[in-house]
């Protein structure tokens, strides 16, 4: 019996050292691919003097944005998406200037500046690992424009403003949050944390609550 509860323990504490490990690399896959998009969209801005999905001679001057991939121009207004006054929950699909969220991504992957979408997919039918990037711990990245600030969300798929839900856990939010930000609080900082275990009433983390939406401020 002793060697029975033996070779249990041993393969219990193999799983939960297996199931951190695993934790871990997908927490940092996500903050290389947060940091990756944030370098991407500067990138762009800088050859382009535009942003990706805003930018308004994508057509004429990235090779392979045609009508054929479903590729578009932007409107050059300088924000990612539609200004406050037309903008909606989550912005996606063809509908201009919604669909700059959308464009961003082809943009960026048609001029080799970052992977993980088609750069051929309809954003009429928004899919993750299609015309968004997938994330590790959940969901797609996407792209937002909400009071006056650029970010990447991560929600439960690139769908309009019926996918606006949680899909990380909170605990693993408070880590990404630690980690990121160097304190826990989902109301302030670069990491931004709602719904679910994120919309507790003080600033702090309800680690009995249920998934986030997270969202990631750029500082342009």
């Amino acid at each position: 019996m002793a060697v029975v509860l033996m070779v249990i323990g041993i393969l219990i504490g193999g799983i939960i050292k297996g199931s951190q490990l695993i934790n871990n690399t997908q927490m940092k896959m996500v903050i290389t691919d947060l940091g990756g998009f944030d370098s991407a969209i500067k990138q762009f801005k800088s050859v382009y003097n535009y942003y990706p999905g805003d930018f308004p001679s994508a057509t004429a001057r990235i090779r392979g944005c045609t009508g054929a991939n479903n590729c578009r121009d932007g409107n050059g207004n300088n924000i990612m998406g539609a200004p406050e006054s037309q903008a909606i929950v989550d912005q996606t699909g063809n509908a201009m200037p919604q669909g700059e969220t959308s464009q961003a991504w082809k943009h960026m992957v048609l001029a080799d500046m970052i992977s993980g979408v088609d750069g051929a997919a309809n954003p009429s039918n928004p899919l993750t690992g299609s015309t968004h990037p997938e994330c590790p711990l959940g969901g797609a990245y996407s792209i937002y424009h909400r009071q006056g600030v650029h970010g990447i969300s991560i929600k439960g798929c690139p769908n309009s403003s019926t996918c606006n839900i949680g899909v990380v856990e909170v605990s693993r939010v408070q880590e990404l949050d630690l980690l990121m930000d160097g304190a826990a609080n989902p109301r302030f900082g670069q990491i931004i944390g709602q719904f679910g275990g994120c919309d507790y009433a003080g600033e702090t983390y309800d680690l009995d609550g249920g998934p986030c939406y997270v969202l990631y401020q750029l500082s342009y």
